[in-house]
């Protein structure tokens, strides 16, 4: 398997815009473009493949593009995704799950708290991300 650095997505899942996926899409964006993701072996046109499906929701969102099946398919996984929105298309990044550290679960859910929002998902980037749009910008 690649090592990418922390932050990079590993891909972008492919198919996302068929079957009313953009709308699926739209709608778990404006709720938390933060998911946690789902893969699921199945087969297409005869030949492994993975589909990627919202934890949350239960949509499938898309699938690892083919040529990355055999990289992922031998571990079924948990993986964190991000929507990104883009004019009128939205996409899917995916990335390894990795949790917050405990000093970083502390500190969001503390300002979350006092701003009376609700935490992220419990997920390092969401994390540092939601920690980012928090804090106040530096004079």
């Amino acid at each position: 398997m690649e090592i990418h650095p922390h932050g990079m997505p590993l891909f972008k899942a492919a198919g996302v815009s068929f079957d009313g996926r953009q709308e699926r899409l739209q709608k778990l964006y404006n709720q938390n473009p933060w998911r946690k993701l789902l893969t699921q072996k199945t087969h297409y046109n005869g030949e492994p493949a993975l589909a990627i499906w919202d934890a949350a929701s239960g949509w499938q969102l898309g699938w690892v593009p083919k040529d990355l099946v055999q990289t992922y398919y031998k571990n079924n996984g948990e993986f964190d995704g991000e929507i990104v929105v883009g004019g009128d298309f939205c996409g899917l990044r995916v990335y390894s799950h990795e949790q917050p550290s405990q000093k970083l679960y502390r500190l969001v859910k503390q300002i979350c708290q006092e701003k009376q929002v609700p935490l992220p998902p419990y997920c390092r980037l969401a994390y540092k991300k939601a920690l980012r749009g928090l804090l106040p910008p530096r004079p």
